[in-house]
């Protein structure tokens, strides 16, 4: 399926607002903002579009909240730290009906907390320290009193040939779906680093990477299963920040104890379409269905005259982009079939409602949450559906939806 069929991909968001609205509960957003806050956004059907509005504000995770994780009603963030580089903390919040945080507990870690997941049937938070040079694991068992079982250093016997590769950087953490082993893309290493994850001690021990053209700059990952096509295939999707290249692995399981990976899949992060030179990617993620792939891209300024995500502001604005892929789901190839606009500029964070049929965006420079309408069929993103400004340089955006229960909704299309 190729962009040009893009087009015939059109609903209403008419139909889709008087469904929601026959919902009686309503989804909250959770955002997090380098001004030192998390803000609550109510998110709920008007009048033909979504209306957003900021409920609170909560500073437990100052100065600098950059990564947010919601699990069993716990909110978990992450402080990068930039004005304490000797340390940084990791806030937990319980959650309640009216989005109002109220906070637990933290823990000072390392520096630099840029990502986390959750692994060792929920009682574990692996935290990757971007400014430290570390990974950590907490454990999470009490959420009022997290502790640091593990902090794991890395130094880089070769420098890559960019300015942000002078140190190992780590960027993320996120475990296959077997929870058995953890990934970790170095920014700096230009490695995707490879751990088994102890399934009784929790502990963390690293086996050899997968590496990366030199000056590629990894920066997150994303795990794709697939039953279709006769037996289990399992897939890994890496973005690249410093060159721009997506790139796909069938990730192969020697004895259950190391990992191997053979790649099925190259390209731009633009795939077929020429890359703009100003573009970095950001986040990537696969939707519930598990059909397609998603990319955003700051600093492509792609759209130059795009809708005003701001419905009081007809002035057409630059936006980056969106990209979405379809996945074939057999042999593990990506095919580029949208590249829409994020709504503003820098889309840092994205994540989609556990029903896929509503993307929240964060865009860092526009200071604005904007939630797009999408088909969950075909993929395509189909219109902005609310929005709403939130002040700061936005750093993430999570979902809390009242469907979910007391499920983890995984941002990289899992449930946990």
């Amino acid at each position: 399926m190729h962009l040009s069929k893009a087009v015939f991909y059109v609903s209403s968001i008419a139909a889709y607002v008087a469904a929601e609205a026959t919902k009686a509960q309503t989804a909250m957003l959770y955002v997090s903002s380098y001004d030192g806050n998390i803000s609550t956004i109510n998110v709920a059907p008007s009048q033909g579009h979504l209306q957003l509005n900021v409920t609170s504000i909560n500073n437990g995770c100052a100065p600098d909240p950059s990564w947010l994780l919601l699990h069993k009603g716990i909110l978990f963030c992450g402080d990068e730290g930039f004005p304490t580089p000797n340390s940084s903390i990791l806030a937990s919040f319980n959650t309640t009906p009216s989005g109002k945080l109220q906070q637990l507990s933290n823990v000072t870690t390392l520096n630099g907390n840029v990502n986390s997941a959750i692994f060792g049937n929920g009682t574990m938070i692996a935290l990757a320290e971007y400014g430290a040079c570390v990974i950590s694991v907490i454990d999470i068992q009490n959420p009022s009193a997290l502790k640091v079982t593990q902090s794991i250093k890395f130094n880089l016997t070769t420098l890559g040939p960019n300015r942000q590769q002078s140190v190992s950087r780590p960027h993320q953490v996120v475990f296959d779906p077997t929870q058995m082993f953890m990934l970790s893309p170095d920014l700096g290493g230009d490695m995707v680093r490879v751990f088994h994850a102890d399934p009784t001690t929790h502990h963390l021990d690293e086996q050899s990477p997968l590496k990366v053209p030199a000056g590629s700059g990894p920066r997150h990952a994303v795990f794709y299963t697939s039953k279709t096509c006769g037996f289990k295939r399992t897939y890994l999707y890496l973005v690249t920040e410093l060159s721009n290249m997506l790139y796909g692995y069938e990730v192969m399981y020697n004895g259950n104890m190391t990992l191997s990976f053979n790649k099925v899949y190259e390209s731009g992060t633009f795939g077929f379409l020429p890359i703009p030179n100003t573009a970095f990617p950001s986040e990537i993620l696969i939707s519930p269905n598990n059909q397609h792939l998603l990319v955003s891209s700051r600093n492509d300024t792609h759209f130059g005259n795009s809708t005003n995500p701001d419905p009081k502001n007809s002035t057409a604005i630059v936006s980056d982009s969106l990209l979405t892929y379809y996945i074939d789901a057999c042999t593990g190839v990506l095919d580029l079939i949208q590249v829409y606009p994020a709504g503003g500029s820098y889309p840092r964070s994205m994540e989609l409602n556990r029903e896929g049929n509503l993307l929240a965006v964060a865009l860092q420079l526009s200071s604005r949450v904007v939630v797009f309408k999408r088909d969950c069929e075909s993929g395509i993103i189909e219109e902005i559906a609310g929005s709403v400004a939130v002040d700061g340089v936005l750093t993430n955006v999570v979902w809390d939806e009242p469907a979910m229960g007391n499920s983890t909704y995984d941002r990289r299309g899992l449930l946990a």
